[in-house]
């Protein structure tokens, strides 16, 4: 089903603007009503947070966000980094017709924005804890 989604130019352009620009925090994907193609919800602005971003997901729908996570490393003396990680958000209400094509697209967002650190699989807000992304990344 997914063969003939494609990540548009414009929507690598905004990746390349969180990624090297640092324009954004996040960007949040998912797949039209029609689930032929992704589309773009939401530009999100340096001050955006994890839990603005849990406010920003829905219940029964799933979407990508690539999230640039910033955070301190557990060495000794500890050092400020960061990784841009991809979120698959796929709660378990959301139904079977929105879990098929957004699974079957995920390698091709994958592909498509290069430079992707980590990929976390999200299904609940208790994974998209700042402690437990921080432990995932270290």
């Amino acid at each position: 089903m997914s063969a003939g989604i494609h990540i548009k130019e414009e929507h690598v352009d905004l990746f390349n603007q969180l990624k090297i620009d640092k324009k954004f925090r996040a960007l949040i994907f998912g797949l039209n009503k029609e689930r032929n193609a992704i589309e773009l919800f939401k530009e999100c602005d340096r001050n955006y947070s994890l839990k603005d971003l849990e406010s920003d997901l829905p219940n029964n729908d799933c979407r990508f966000v690539i999230y640039d996570f910033e955070y301190q490393t557990f060495e000794n003396p500890p050092r400020e980094t960061s990784k841009l990680l991809l979120i698959h958000w796929a709660p378990d209400s959301a139904s079977i017709k929105v879990k098929v094509p957004f699974t079957a697209t995920k390698s091709e967002v994958k592909g498509s924005f290069s430079g992707i650190q980590k990929d976390i699989q999200a299904s609940d807000f208790a994974i998209l804890d700042f402690e437990e992304l921080r432990k995932e990344c270290c």
